[in-house]
Formats: structure tokens, C-alpha cells, sequence
């Protein structure tokens, strides 16, 4: 079985070349927005032709080329992890075939598990597809009062517009209206839609969510056909450090397959050592394991076959340091939420980023000032955190492709 670090980690590759993806359509446009910049007092045939050559002068080809690729090398991988992921948790599995005296058949001759594998990757890769196409791929920009979702053609062609028509204007309302499309569009970043329900998702965050919960639905799935193989009754629930409160004490335990039922249905359950779970955590309702960005997965096991893989110690400890957690500005964090806070923080800070680089491309002083200085201000709270956990600190969640330190004068 995959652990949730392990998940992380593949998560991470993903997310950086999403990123990278994003980071290159900024400058992208910024480019062309620099282009608007360096002209003065064109005639209207000569700003026919501008805007004809950056329209239609193959950037925005170059643009969709890489979200191809992205989609292409990301459908491929997906494939090969999600085989390793099934080879993984059916090994996890065998000593219950092996206890039921079951003929277990590996991955490589199991061609039923290879087409429920494939299914599965399949559903995954879709969000993929939509990548590629760039049908669904674009920016949440403000339309009046409220953000809307536009597509990335459109974006690209309405900033180069709002830019020629500012031009008109003189260099000082062509400089404003630049500064609002870096900050706009930065502060959105690339943006996945679900055409269904309206609702979009930064690249980044959509491949990190689409990778993890198809890894979630593989391992729940092909362990619910080996429990039915081998005759499973009842599960064991994975257990991560610095666990959400609601699925603290439950991580790591053992359920019958009928109280693990209860569990995912809102009851009252009690694990096989006879520990209650109330159907409230705290006056809220209790998630279900695996729903709602939950990190945890459910084994199939044979009750009384072999003792949980942490002992009550060990998960009493998991829990103890998660809650030591720190104390930031008056207020106490535990380490769960000093996780989650750090995360909001190294979004922000790469948002700045791209918004720094968006401001050299188009040669904006004051903007790469500011920019900086709010990068510096992010990173300084950020390493106190690291320090009040006593965590060497980590500049990988902040990396963006193409951004480079500017002094800034004070």
C-alpha cells in the first residue's frame, strides 16, 4: 500500500509541472503586454497590424502546446503509478489469501485486475483530456462585482484588447491597465472548470486533487475486490501523522465490516478493541473516511488474523504531538493546522512570484518592487512557522519557475 507521504510526493511532481505550465502563460501574455508597451502614437492601420501579429503571431499556439504535453506526460505516468499502487496493495493482501489457503494470482497474470486497474486510470486521466484541449482551462477574473470563469483564447485576446484601447489613451492609463491585468491574472492563476457546476480550480490544485483522489478510489476499490476474494470481515484504516481532528483517534483501528458501516453512515461505532466513536465530533457531523480531501485508506482484513500495524501507543503519540502543535500571534495551532497554514502562505507566496515575473516582463518598476516586498514579508513569516514547529524550512512549496530575487531599496 502507498503511504500518504508517498502520495504526496508523486502529487508534487505533478503539481510542479502544472505550475511551470502556468508560470510560461503569464510571461506568455506579459510578453505580448510589453510589446503594447513599447509603441506610442500608432495609427489606427498600423494597430490593425499589432494586434493582428500578437493575436495571431503563434504565442497562443505555444501556450496550448504545453498544456498538451503537460496532459500527454501526465496520462502516461498516471498509468505506470497506478499499476505500481495495485502490485503494492494486492502484496499488502496476500497473507489473507494465504491464511484462507486462496490461489493468489499475481498482477502481471491477473488480467481482471488489470482492466479494473485501467478503468480507473482512465477516469482519472479525463481531467487530462480537458488539459489538452484547453477547452476548460482558463482564468476567474472580475466581471463587474463578481469573478467569472473565462476561457484561456478569450483572456488572451480581451488583454490584448484592454491594452491596444489604453494605448489610445496615452502611457500612463496603458500602465494602469496593465498593472490590473498582471494582478488579475497572477492572483488567478491558470484555472480548471467542471462545466457542470460552474465551479473552477487553480491547474495546480486540480491535478494535486485529481491525481490523489484517483489513487484513493483505486486502492479502495481493487481492496474492496480482494476483500471480497478472500473473504475479508472487516478493515484497518491507514494512519499518517498530523491527522484532521476528526479522524484522529479513528486512523489506525480495526472495525468489523458491519461497525465500519455505521462509521461511513453517520452512526455510533465501536472498533474490534471495543473503542466508541460518537456519530459527532465536537457538535459537528464526523466526515466518512475518503470523502473530502481525507487522506486516509481502508484495508480489507480478516478480524483477529494479525494486530493492527500501530499499537494504541503509537497512535496515542501520533496524536499527542499533532496536538503540542505551536503558538503563532497569540494563538495555539496544532500541528495539522500549522500544516494548512503553511500551505495558504506558499500559495500566496507563489502567486507573488508570478505576479513579480509578470511585472519584469513588462518592465514595471514600481510593480516588481512591490511585489518583492511582499514576497519577503510572506517568507519571513513563513520560516518563523517552520521555526515554532522546529522544522528545517522547506522552499519547495514556494518554487516558481523562472522567478529571480530583485533588491528592493528598503
Amino acid at each position: 500500500m502507498l503511504s500518504q507521504e508517498v502520495i504526496e510526493a508523486l502529487s508534487d511532481i505533478f503539481v510542479k509541472r502544472a505550475e511551470e505550465v502556468n508560470t510560461f502563460t503569464l510571461r506568455t501574455i506579459a510578453k505580448q503586454l510589453k510589446k503594447i508597451k513599447d509603441f506610442e502614437d500608432l495609427r489606427p492601420t498600423e494597430i490593425n497590424k499589432l494586434v493582428n501579429l500578437l493575436k495571431y503571431g503563434g504565442d497562443y499556439n505555444k501556450i496550448e502546446k504545453q498544456l498538451a504535453k503537460l496532459a500527454k506526460r501526465s496520462q502516461k505516468d498516471i498509468e505506470k503509478i497506478f499499476e505500481e499502487t495495485a502490485k503494492k496493495n494486492q502484496y499488502f493482501a496476500k497473507k489473507y489469501y494465504d491464511y484462507r489457503n486462496i490461489k493468489f494470482i499475481p498482477f502481471d497474470q491477473n488480467d481482471a485486475l488489470k482492466r479494473q486497474v485501467e478503468a480507473i486510470a482512465d477516469v482519472t486521466k479525463n481531467t487530462y483530456t480537458n488539459i489538452g484541449n484547453t477547452r476548460a482551462i482558463g482564468f476567474s477574473v472580475k466581471i463587474g462585482k463578481k469573478k467569472r470563469f473565462i476561457p484561456l483564447k478569450q483572456v488572451y485576446y480581451n488583454c490584448i484588447d484592454r491594452s491596444i484601447i489604453s494605448l489610445s489613451q496615452g502611457q500612463t492609463t496603458l500602465g494602469e491597465e496593465i498593472k490590473k491585468i498582471v494582478k488579475e491574472l497572477s492572483d488567478s492563476g491558470l484555472k480548471v472548470v467542471e462545466f457542470e457546476s460552474g465551479y473552477s480550480r487553480r491547474l495546480d490544485s486540480q491535478v494535486a486533487m485529481n491525481l490523489q483522489d484517483g489513487l484513493a478510489q483505486l486502492q479502495q476499490e481493487i481492496n474492496l475486490t480482494f476483500g471480497e476474494e478472500f473473504g475479508a470481515d472487516g478493515v484497518e484504516i491507514s494512519t499518517h501523522f498530523d491527522p484532521a481532528p476528526d479522524h484522529a483517534e479513528v486512523q489506525g483501528r480495526q472495525f468489523t465490516n458491519e461497525e465500519f458501516y455505521k462509521f461511513q453512515n453517520d452512526e455510533d461505532a465501536i472498533d474490534v478493541k471495543g473503542k466508541k466513536f460518537p456519530k459527532e465530533f465536537e457538535g459537528h457531523d464526523r466526515r466518512a473516511i475518503g470523502q473530502y480531501y481525507c487522506k486516509h485508506n481502508v484495508f480489507p482484513i480478516i478480524v483477529g488474523v494479525e494486530d493492527p500495524v500501530y499499537s494504541d501507543e503509537q497512535l496515542k503519540k501520533i496524536i499527542d504531538d499533532n496536538e503540542k502543535g505551536i503558538e503563532l500571534d497569540g494563538k495555539h495551532y496544532t500541528n495539522y493546522e500549522a500544516i494548512q497554514f503553511i500551505r495558504k502562505l506558499e500559495t500566496e507566496i507563489r502567486k507573488t512570484k508570478e505576479e513579480q515575473i509578470m511585472f519584469v516582463e513588462v518592465n514595471d518598476n514600481e510593480g516588481i518592487q512591490e511585489s518583492q516586498k511582499r514576497i519577503r514579508l510572506l517568507n519571513k513569516k513563513l520560516k518563523r512557522v517552520y521555526n515554532l514547529m522546529n522544522e528545517p524550512m522547506d522552499y519547495s512549496g514556494t518554487y516558481v519557475d523562472g522567478y529571480k530575487y530583485v533588491s528592493t531599496s528598503n
